[in-house]
């Protein structure tokens, strides 16, 4: 288990996955944050349920957030190089801000 930091305080327990040639499917439980390399595609498309996405840079820095809804459409910057998801209910609390600096470590 790992978890996601943002200046040292926890924000939630988070599950890291990777990418397979550049596509993939992510199915989120509920109550589920997870980390994911950014894919080189402009657009991210909801279909699922709504979500919250986060946008990072390489060093984990905000670059901005959205609401992931079904059947809409979420612009990704060209910098973006991870992705936290987390249902709305989680992440609400959380008061990330662009700019802040998040960390995930490796729980014990």
């Amino acid at each position: 288990m790992s978890w996601l930091l943002n200046s040292g305080s926890v924000l939630a327990s988070a599950r890291s996955v990777s990418v397979a040639r550049g596509a993939w499917l992510l199915a989120i439980g509920p109550g589920e944050v997870v980390v994911a390399p950014a894919v080189r595609v402009p657009v991210i498309f909801g279909v699922r349920g709504s979500g919250f996405i986060l946008v990072l840079d390489h060093e984990m820095s905000v670059l901005s957030f959205a609401t992931l809804r079904p059947w809409h459409l979420v612009r990704m910057p060209t910098k973006a190089h991870w992705l936290v998801i987390a249902p709305p209910e989680i992440s609400s609390s959380w008061g990330v801000r662009v700019g802040d600096q998040l960390e995930l470590v490796e729980g014990k």
